[in-house]
């Protein structure tokens, strides 16, 4: 939805230089279109019965949330997420909640909002959720979430079901746990779950998980006489700007699991809103080869952070020669960049340029470093824009900074 029309950038029917004479640089910008049709793609290619369980922690805003409903359930690692999730209007019996460190009051929370199960990532967390549920006298819906040691093809930090890992409980020990679930009253095991990380771009990971959720649930079927509800196969797939074949995961669950009387959960985030945004910013200076913007490692870390590269486009195109250039924030830090190596047209100052595939991941991991306040969110609906969030002040830099004596 992100095109040029006459040399210059739009987004759906709305040109981008109109949103920038009415608001400051940097904002975050979302095409309504790109969030529906991408959550629709994912709705179409996995085999009923499922759940489409939206990842919140790759946007949280809850606007964004509402373009997917009814059908949307959702992926939560937080209370604060949990709240955003029924805030947005999210079928309690379509969230399910991961995390290795819920601490009791978010256990209580999700009890109390009767959410369809807490994923559980150790020995321990399941104590905790037991006796909750015990002193709380109700049935807590749980899954396990299986470290299988897949190893994917991607940054280091990215990869959550290998040897190592913090996340999730090792093929062995989930095995030791299963008599204690089932045996307890207020425990009630409903699905087996697997998330294999981030940035995923091959299907064969995929094959490999499908192949270890049909066995696990065989096992449970045939060794322990119990029948689960849910296989959730996580998400992770693909990156911003580029496709994951997810017909071929569709196929895939297709062939192995369909015969299985289960519903499939997924939790796609990055791959429905991913694509869906830019962050528009404008060029200061030019320094050399180093193009300074207005926009940086507090707005987007990820560059900084995991070594991501996102296309940088420019609102209005120039003739002439393009140069190579590194796009850099203004921020007192090194590793503060937004690209490196990126082909421009004699970048000026005042020239607006979008960091493409920036909806996931950036407002939500945006910060308020060397005091910054945070950016607008803006959505786009056909030929009608909307500020979904917004900009900080600097009052609201400090409005939090308190003097009350506690001792």
């Amino acid at each position: 939805m992100f095109h040029y029309r006459d040399d210059e950038l739009w987004v759906e029917n709305v040109p981008i230089s109109k949103l920038v004479n009415k608001l400051n640089t940097p904002f975050y910008l979302y095409s309504a279109a790109t969030i529906r049709d991408r959550f629709n793609l994912v709705n179409r290619s996995i085999p009923e019965p499922h759940i489409i369980a939206y990842s919140l922690k790759a946007n949280p805003n809850y606007h964004i949330i509402r373009l997917m409903l009814p059908a949307c359930g959702a992926d939560v690692v937080s209370k604060g997420e949990l709240f955003r999730a029924l805030l947005a209007g999210v079928d309690p019996q379509k969230i399910v909640y991961a995390g290795v460190g819920k601490r009791p009051d978010e256990i209580r929370y999700a009890l109390e909002n009767r959410i369809l199960m807490l994923n559980v990532e150790s020995a321990q967390e399941l104590q905790a959720i037991e006796a909750i549920a015990t002193e709380m006298q109700v049935t807590a819906g749980v899954g396990i979430r299986v470290n299988p040691n897949i190893k994917v093809a991607t940054h280091k930090y990215d990869q959550t079901a290998v040897k190592g890992s913090k996340f999730g409980i090792p093929e062995d020990e989930v095995w030791q746990l299963i008599p204690q679930i089932l045996g307890s009253p207020n425990l009630n095991l409903l699905g087996i779950h697997v998330h294999l990380g981030s940035e995923i771009t091959e299907v064969e990971p995929f094959r490999v998980l499908v192949d270890k959720m049909y066995d696990y649930y065989m096992k449970l079927k045939t060794e322990y006489n119990y029948t689960i509800k849910y296989i959730n196969l996580g998400g992770g797939w693909g990156k911003s700007w580029e496709e994951f074949p997810i017909d071929e995961l569709g196929n895939l669950i297709h062939k192995k699991l369909r015969k299985l009387p289960v519903t499939i959960i997924v939790e796609p985030g990055r791959f429905i809103v991913g694509p869906s945004g830019v962050l528009v910013t404008r060029v200061l200076y030019r320094k050399g080869k180093f193009v300074i913007v207005d926009t940086g490692m507090s707005e987007f870390i990820r560059p900084s952070l995991y070594g991501s590269e996102h296309p940088i486009r420019e609102v209005k195109h120039k003739s002439g020669p393009e140069g190579t250039f590194d796009v850099v924030g203004p921020l007192c830090e090194g590793g503060d960049f937004i690209a490196h190596n990126v082909r421009l047209h004699d970048p000026q100052p005042g020239d607006i340029l979008v960091i493409m595939g920036t909806g996931a991941y950036g407002m939500s991991m945006s910060s308020n470093y060397n005091s910054r306040p945070k950016v607008a969110e803006v959505l786009v609906d056909d030929d009608r824009a909307f500020i979904i969030r917004e900009p900080e002040t600097l009052e609201d830099l400090v409005v939090k900074e308190t003097w009350h004596p506690i001792a």
